[in-house]
């Protein structure tokens, strides 16, 4: 199928064996590539009783069909087992590792099995080739990230885990060498299970074949000319997603204190003040027209991890925060996890439950607790577990542990908005804020008029209402699949118009939504299989409960109401499977 090589890389670190093997053209055209693919690629290898720490639990690195050749197409999407929440993990990170691997000659990386000791992956100049990381063991990612292109030439793209990865935390992240996280679902320990440090790549086969090269070129110059124009370009190169700071404090839409106030000196905080007192430098991911990520005095800062580890944990020392984002990225951390962790022993300090905890806006004390998290040093060994296992293990009230499934809640309040509540209880990875990313309808920055998904009351929960945020959650699965950024400034009709230019098939806007439902409903159905139940889709009362002040005063969502007119829209059984009919409409029946 043009636009794809259709063919995989195995590595059984087992044994060393390394191939290829081709992926059927058929799954390519139903599952677009990355996260969905990654998870039909991997369905028959999961199983309830697999421990995803385990040598035979797999790991797929998969790039997509827009990778390469559109705007925004510099994200790689990882899947596997979570550690974290024991069902299906995947998470995306920029950069510009995901084109190399294109350009290697591959679509995906399937990884198996455990190394005797130490290694990292080199693809490189046509070859696979494992070798020895014991010196690059126990380093943090700047320094491997040093080292490697000391090895292997500064050319090369590299993905890798800190020391958190290798003490199997269960949010560490895989890292790229500029400190782009895949964050979520902990799929770091994952590689550290199997003894694997880092993966380096540099291209030499090149990109594939597209059908069509001349309206590819053409769609492309026309679709930088539209971003150019745009008057939003500037505010994203400026600010990045620093800037919803504040816009998310006026939308009571920022946590404080874990969850428990809504009402902070946001301006503190903010991308203004970031701006104002330190050097921010600029860096973006391959094929970017808007170059939106920041450096904060030397460290890579985003909206969520100000959030998580500011405001959350009642930090509002920008030093302080600073510090604690470097530990997580140096370390390997996911900071929204790392965050609502340290959040929850504050929580539980403040309650009288832990006896020497950690106070609210202490940040030397937040860096120390980082610190021994990765490490799994004495109080950290409980706090790497995560929220969840932290509750389970002390004996608090679920209704106090800020998760959902296993997945810690992002820094956007479910008060703030109904939808993005029921988008955290019914996401295929727990509560994310990316699958979908609702409130940015709400806030009319990236409606989909074209399926009839406007921005509306953002409290309200109609029929109406949960319709548009079932497609909306269909249609961000084709771009969590494509992979294209989803801070792009790349709408639905720029993404019909590329895939019929790279493919030669052409798109209408209800075709994505509906790939993307055929993708979600995969992945519900390995949910299922690994364990989850109706249960599991739930929102904790930490996060619901209303606030006495702030955006969000005296609202809480009514998830009962929304999830069952969710399961009702989706055709969704009692039990959580997808109707008869709707296995059959959607050619998904081999998979029950």
């Amino acid at each position: 199928m043009k636009g794809y090589h259709g063919k995989a890389l195995q590595v059984d670190l087992n044994t060393g064996e390394i191939r290829e093997v081709g992926i059927a053209e058929e799954l390519l055209r139903s599952f677009v590539g990355g996260c969905g693919l990654a998870a039909v690629l991997l369905y028959k290898h999961l199983h309830k009783d697999l421990d995803p720490l385990s040598p035979e639990a797999p790991l797929a690195f998969a790039t997509g069909v827009f990778t390469g050749f559109s705007p925004f197409s510099g994200r790689l999407a990882i899947g596997g087992r979570s550690p974290l929440t024991n069902l299906w993990g995947e998470t995306t990170v920029g950069g510009f590792f995901a084109v190399e691997l294109k350009r290697f000659g591959i679509d995906v990386l399937l990884v198996k099995g455990k190394a005797q000791k130490p290694v990292y992956l080199c693809l490189k100049e046509g070859k696979a080739e494992l070798k020895d990381a014991s010196d690059l063991w126990g380093k943090k990612v700047s320094e491997v990230s040093s080292l490697l292109k000391q090895k292997e030439g500064e050319r090369v793209r590299l993905l890798c885990i800190g020391p958190a990865g290798e003490r199997l935390v269960r949010f560490s992240s895989i890292m790229d060498e500029n400190h782009r996280a895949a964050g979520r679902t902990g799929l770091g320990a994952v590689m550290g299970s199997k003894n694997l440090k880092a993966i380096v790549v540099q291209g030499k086969e090149g990109l594939p074949e597209v059908a069509d090269q001349g309206r590819l070129k053409e769609v492309y110059s026309q679709t930088l000319d539209k971003i150019s124009a745009n008057p939003g370009r500037e505010l994203w190169h400026t600010y990045g997603t620093l800037m919803y700071t504040t816009q998310g404090y006026e939308l009571g839409d920022t946590p404080a204190k874990y969850f428990q106030e809504g009402v902070f000196p946001a301006f503190r905080i903010s991308g203004e003040a970031m701006l104002d007192n330190y050097e921010v430098k600029n860096e973006g991911c391959a094929l970017c027209p808007v170059i939106c990520g920041h450096r904060v005095r030397g460290v890579k800062m985003e909206y969520e991890s100000v959030a998580a580890l500011g405001s959350n944990c009642g930090v509002f020392d920008l030093e302080g925060l600073l510090d604690a984002v470097e530990v997580c990225n140096e370390m390997g951390m996911d900071t929204i996890s790392a965050g609502v962790t340290v959040g929850f022993a504050m929580y539980l300090t403040e309650k009288g439950v832990l006896k020497d905890g950690i106070r609210w806006g202490d940040s030397k004390a937040v860096v120390r607790l980082l610190e021994q998290i990765a490490l799994r040093e004495g109080i950290g060994d409980l706090w790497a577990e995560g929220t969840m296992r932290v509750a389970e293990r002390l004996g608090v009230d679920p209704e106090e542990a800020a998760h959902v499934k296993g997945l810690e809640v992002p820094m956007h309040d479910p008060r703030a908005f109904s939808m993005q509540g029921l988008c955290y209880a019914t996401g295929v990875r727990g509560a994310c804020h990316m699958r979908s990313d609702y409130f940015t309808v709400d806030i009319a920055a990236a409606p989909i008029p074209e399926l009839g998904v406007v921005p509306g009351d953002r409290f309200e929960e109609s029929e109406q209402k949960v319709k548009m945020m079932v497609v909306h959650q269909n249609v961000k699965e084709v771009w969590n699949s494509g992979v294209i950024c989803m801070l792009g400034m790349f709408d639905i009709n720029d993404l019909c118009t590329f895939y019929g230019a790279i493919t030669g098939i052409e798109l209408k806007p209800q075709d994505v939504s509906n790939l993307g439902e055929k993708s979600y409903m995969l992945k519900r159905l390995l949910n299922l299989k690994l364990g989850m139940t109706k249960g599991h889709e739930r929102l904790p009362k930490v996060v619901t409960m209303p606030l006495k002040k702030g955006g969000t005063r005296g609202f809480s969502p009514n998830l009962s109401k929304t999830l069952e007119l969710y399961y009702r829209i989706r055709q969704l059984k009692e039990d959580g499977y997808p109707s008869e009919q709707k296995l059959e409409e959607l050619g998904l029946k081999e998979f029950v």
